[in-house]
């Protein structure tokens, strides 16, 4: 296949880029996108994050009134991924599955740029490989099946910068279409801003790249040819006296805040300080691969030059930047994976030719050290079929997708991450018809609350209380408008106050993570309140308490009740 990025000769480029789209190989895309979509409706109705339920409660009010409410609050973050939420549940009826359906459709087509764009500047054995690793990467098939933003973002992100990559290669287009083409990648960029401000950091890997690829360009044309690259060049140094700008009046302070901000939940998680975070959480899930980064860029950077240094500044650039920012997590990082994807996937279709012709001296030797296992022409490919089996068995992000192919949730322990969530609908039905109406409900997530049991009164919830205006006891959450607490002796006043309660919550969030419930705080629950069965493998607790001599006075905190919701399709 002519490669129109992977020559020197602008004319050959052209060529091969024209070919390669009149005899575009789009049932093999098609079969593809469908392969992915496939592989992702595999347990797409998983028990719920936490997170997620942010978008489908807003999602629901956006349906009934066209706001963005939750309870007495308002959830306004990412805002139009939640209408494409809205515009699932109009399409198909409301439920779990369908709030994912956007991720679940941005994740395949993900899968299916990536191949177009790597197949076209790459070739397809590249192709092939850096879909598998897409289709095949637990983060890629969690985000995929979670109802938040990160794999549109993914989508959005690589789809802008492939088109940016792409525009530059194609000179030939005519004046329209390049406009075109940039009102698009425009528009992605800024809605991909919209859903996570991580967008500006694929942002600056692309300035990068484009600084230096219009330095090169510069240099090697001709004098008469040189004018757009340095009026280019020119646009840089504009851009640098804007930044200069923006550190004086504050704007890069501002942005430096949001990248190295980390809530409380996330500080004391460990993640925030750790340098060396995705360093290790690529080594643990990829460790070979990983471990050998260096080597890999190199082989790719030897096979296809132009697309994999475009590739490897992009995703070095966000490697950089996140390191040093605030908490880490690997669904920040998602957005650039595809980029290392398509790095191995392109070292290893150099390595594979190389391997093969390792094989076939083993076969050919004399003394044939397999003849009287099996026959010649079937040792060379049990050599490989080895080599690449002990390679995906050793490689710890294959057994744990094939986990999440195969396995349900209540067989993963609750912190397993992408999946093994607490199951709130079994916690549902087991108190539905159990809690009174004069009963006031305290729960460590109130959007699971909200959508399980139709109600809460308070959040016993010490991260979320600290992202508060005033941080105090007793402050309400802007996103679900309710009170929250944290403390024992909060607990106390409300005990004293209301005759009857029950908190309701996840076993890990209530009883092993500090920086949500403080140890002191459970440790006076267990020890004034009765336990409530929950569930087998539910993964859930809840504690009841009864005070017939609490008084509700003046000094009681007021307005704690919640009106039930009308609507709760779970319980």
């Amino acid at each position: 296949m002519n490669n129109p990025s992977g020559t020197n000769n602008p004319t050959e480029n052209i060529q091969g880029a024209a070919a390669w789209w009149q005899n575009a190989p789009w049932l093999e895309v098609l079969g593809i996108f469908l392969f992915a979509t496939a592989v992702r409706f595999i347990y797409l109705d998983h028990t719920p994050l936490h997170d997620e339920l942010y978008h489908v409660l807003a999602a629901r009010s956006w349906l009934e009134n066209g706001t963005f409410a939750i309870g007495d609050g308002s959830y306004t973050r990412s805002r139009y991924f939640t209408v494409m939420v809205a515009g699932a549940f109009y399409l198909f009826g409301e439920s779990l599955w369908v709030a994912r359906l956007p991720s679940l459709l941005a994740g395949s087509l993900l899968v299916a740029v990536v191949y177009i764009w790597t197949r076209w500047s790459m070739g397809r054995t590249t192709a092939i490989l850096a879909s598998l690793f897409i289709i095949f990467s637990p983060l890629a098939m969690y985000l995929s099946q979670y109802a938040r933003f990160y794999s549109l973002q993914s989508l959005l992100v690589t789809s802008a910068a492939f088109a940016f990559y792409y525009l530059l290669h194609r000179p030939s287009l005519s004046m329209a279409v390049k406009v075109l083409w940039s009102i698009v990648i425009v528009i992605f960029l800024a809605f991909a801003k919209h859903l996570q401000i991580t967008t500006l950091v694929a942002l600056a890997g692309m300035g990068l790249w484009f600084f230096c690829y219009g330095v090169y360009q510069y240099v090697q044309k001709p004098k008469a040819q040189r004018k757009p690259w340095g009026i280019l060049l020119l646009a840089f140094a504009g851009a640098g006296v804007l930044a200069i700008v923006a550190v004086l009046n504050g704007t890069a302070a501002h942005y430096l805040a949001v990248l190295t901000n980390t809530p409380h939940w996330g500080d004391v998680a460990g993640g925030s300080p750790n340098l060396r975070f995705y360093h290790y959480w690529l080594l643990e899930e990829y460790p070979a691969l990983w471990s050998l980064f260096p080597l890999m860029a190199m082989l790719a950077l030897a096979k296809k030059p132009g697309p994999i240094v475009f590739c490897l500044m992009i995703f070095v650039v966000a490697f950089v930047v996140h390191s040093f920012g605030g908490f880490k997590a690997p669904r920040y990082f998602s957005y650039v994976m595809p980029f290392l994807f398509i790095i191995w996937a392109c070292a290893l279709a150099e390595l594979f030719p190389y391997l093969q012709k390792q094989v076939r001296k083993i076969v050919d030797n004399e003394n044939q050290p397999f003849y009287p296992l099996m026959w010649r022409n079937l040792q060379g490919k049990a050599i490989l079929s080895v080599v690449v089996l002990f390679f995906m068995i050793s490689t710890p992000a294959f057994p744990l997708m094939l986990k999440m192919l195969t396995k349900a949730d209540a067989t993963w322990p609750e912190d397993a991450g992408y999946r093994g969530a607490a199951d709130w609908r079994a916690a549902a039905n087991t108190l539905q018809g159990k809690i009174d109406v004069d009963e006031l409900v305290l729960t460590t997530s109130g959007v699971m609350a909200l959508y399980y049991l139709g109600r809460f009164d308070i959040e016993v919830n010490d991260s979320n209380l600290r992202e508060t205006r005033n941080a105090t006891e007793f402050s309400r959450d802007y996103r679900t408008g309710r009170l929250m607490i944290s403390t024992p002796q909060s607990l106390e006043t409300l005990m004293s106050c209301y005759a009857r309660g029950i908190i309701v919550g996840e076993e890990r969030r209530f009883l092993h993570a500090p920086n949500l419930v403080p140890a002191d705080t459970v440790a006076f629950v267990l020890k004034v309140m009765d336990e409530v069965k929950m569930p087998e493998n539910s993964k859930m607790v809840a504690y009841r308490w009864k005070n017939d001599e609490a008084i509700l006075t003046e000094s009681c905190p007021s307005n704690l009740k919640s009106n039930p919701s009308s609507k709760n399709p779970e319980s």
